[in-house]
């Protein structure tokens, strides 16, 4: 049995590079902070930046992978979110993607 040719499709040109290591896991300093940089999909300048500093915390073995939509926030940002989300609303009040799912199911049940 042929299995489908499956793909990635970036829902929009704006996210995070993080560096991924040769093991598959993301380079971070233990502490969940991953080594990331806010960039356009192939933005070189922005690529060879987290290149840099990932040669200068001593990983340079290692590919920038772009994660499309992601966005970087800060600790508060996330208590913030963890909250809307406990409470039955859409966790990222940015999440343009999110509101558009929750409208089209709306809209499909009549509500």
């Amino acid at each position: 049995m042929n299995k489908p040719k499956m793909s990635v499709v970036d829902e929009v040109k704006y996210g995070v590079y993080v560096w991924m290591l040769p093991d598959g896991t993301y380079f971070s300093d233990g502490d969940g902070n991953v080594l990331s940089i806010a960039a356009e999909k192939g933005d070189i300048r922005r690529i060879e930046n987290l290149q840099k500093f990932a040669k200068i915390y001593g990983q340079p073995n290692g590919t920038p992978l772009f994660l499309s939509g992601h966005r970087k926030i800060t600790e508060a940002e996330y208590q913030e979110q963890m909250y809307r989300m406990m409470n039955d609303q859409i966790a990222d009040q940015y999440d343009i993607g999110a509101y558009a799912d929750e409208a089209r199911r709306l809209r499909q049940y009549g509500r």
